[in-house]
């Protein structure tokens, strides 16, 4: 299973990263500049969500935000 995993701040990097070690393939996104260090090593991350979407089987999202209604 293939998840992406948006966060504001990267407080969902734990389950991104449990999930990873239970075998899913994790992409993590974290919107706030200054927490881009969250989970470095831990989970794979990258800089746009928006061409993971077609790659993930499930996505989550540990926030709520109406840029984010708006795209999607």
């Amino acid at each position: 299973m293939n998840c992406l995993y948006l966060s504001r701040h990267g407080e969902g990097s734990d389950i991104a990263f449990r999930m990873s070690l239970d075998g899913v393939r994790v992409r993590l996104w974290i919107e706030n500049p200054d927490m881009k260090d969250v989970a470095d090593g831990l989970v794979p991350k990258v800089t746009d969500w928006r061409p993971s979407v077609k790659w993930a089987d499930l996505i989550v999202m540990d926030y709520n935000s109406d840029e984010l209604a708006k795209i999607w």
